[in-house]
């Protein structure tokens, strides 16, 4: 199917009815869920909304959802951390190209509470000269590590180009 889709694909993994053995679903412009009751319809259209909510408020669909336990995927004995991944479409404005990317949340509850794992925004892709993507911003070990992207070489026309693209 031809036209724009903003979101490429979606990964979820311990989240709502989702197990730990979620493979990446590809989306298109339109996309038609049908399949037979309690197969997973809903669950997937509320996990989007957490890649809805990341930039302002996370914890409202959350809360909206009944709270973090019931977030969590319930096919395990201990408590496991979910996670929702999205891959979005690169942007080429004038004077400013941004790959597409890669944006991953995982959490889990300690002690009821939300607590979160794992962030990571990331280019879809390595580089020609990266064996890993290039992340740009990353939550670790309970701080959030942000990377500076410059222009590359004092281009006056500042020409957003990450590494690697």
């Amino acid at each position: 199917m031809e036209g724009t889709r903003f979101i490429q694909s979606i990964r979820l993994e311990n989240i709502l009815s989702f197990g730990p053995d979620m493979a990446e679903l590809p989306l298109e412009p339109l996309n038609v869920l049908i399949g037979p009751n309690a197969s997973g319809k809903s669950n997937l259209i509320e996990a989007s909304s957490l890649l809805h909510a990341a930039p302002s408020d996370l914890q409202e669909p959350i809360r909206r959802g009944g709270g973090v336990r019931d977030w969590l995927w319930k096919g395990v004995p201990d408590v496991p951390a979910a996670t929702v991944e999205g891959t979005f479409s690169g942007v080429n404005l004038p004077n400013v190209r941004i790959p597409a990317l890669r944006y991953r949340l995982s959490f889990t509850c300690t002690s009821d509470r939300f607590t979160m794992v794992d962030e990571v925004v990331e280019n879809e892709k390595p580089g020609s000269a990266e064996k890993a993507p290039e992340s740009y911003y990353s939550y670790q070990q309970g701080s959030p590590v942000i990377k500076a992207v410059t222009p590359t070489g004092g281009n006056p026309a500042g020409i957003f180009e990450p590494p690697g693209s």
